[in-house]
């Protein structure tokens, strides 16, 4: 009964020829993406797409009239945030020097060849700089000069070559 009233929630009466299984699939789908409406809109089935992995392929988006409700919930419970894909080796080694440095929820993101790090309280960001600069990392990681300079404690800092959002760097 609770799925049937969720599911009437969000959708219109007709969008009930897909089940209300799969209507209830996609909810939770939007659930674990974050994207949950706040207040009860309908939503149009037409331009859902749910990224979703078939035969071993990496995932793509999909429209909703063409997945299965099991790839729904398989695509769902990817998305969560316990299920977690396995990191690269430098945002491995990232995180692994930052649990040694006492900075327990570290966001790392890695796009082409920056590095992001969200996260890291003031009081622990020397301490965290300091091991991140003496750390071997993978070669693909390599920090450039200045950023290296930096990261080892050195006092010549250009302040566009590490990005630590929302910090400045510790004064000496």
């Amino acid at each position: 009964m609770r799925r049937a009233v969720r599911v009437a929630r969000y959708f219109d009466p007709k969008d009930e020829q897909h089940g209300i299984h799969k209507l209830d699939a996609l909810l939770d789908y939007f659930e674990s993406e974050g994207g949950m409406p706040t207040i009860p809109v309908k939503i149009n089935l037409a331009r859902q797409r749910v990224r979703v992995s078939r035969d071993g392929r990496p995932p793509r988006l999909l429209p909703f009239a063409d997945i299965t409700v099991a790839e729904l919930r398989a695509a769902a419970k990817a998305k969560k945030p316990g299920h977690r894909r396995k990191d690269p080796p430098v945002v491995a080694e990232i995180r692994r020097i930052a649990t040694r440095s006492g900075v327990r929820a570290l966001g790392v993101r890695l796009h082409k060849s920056a590095l992001d790090l969200i996260g890291i309280p003031r009081s622990k960001l020397a301490r965290f700089c300091t091991a991140l600069g003496t750390a071997k990392l993978p070669k693909q990681a390599r920090l450039r000069g200045n950023a290296r300079a930096h990261l080892s404690g050195q006092r010549s800092v250009d302040a566009g070559a590490v990005s630590i959002a929302g910090v400045q760097p510790p004064a000496r």
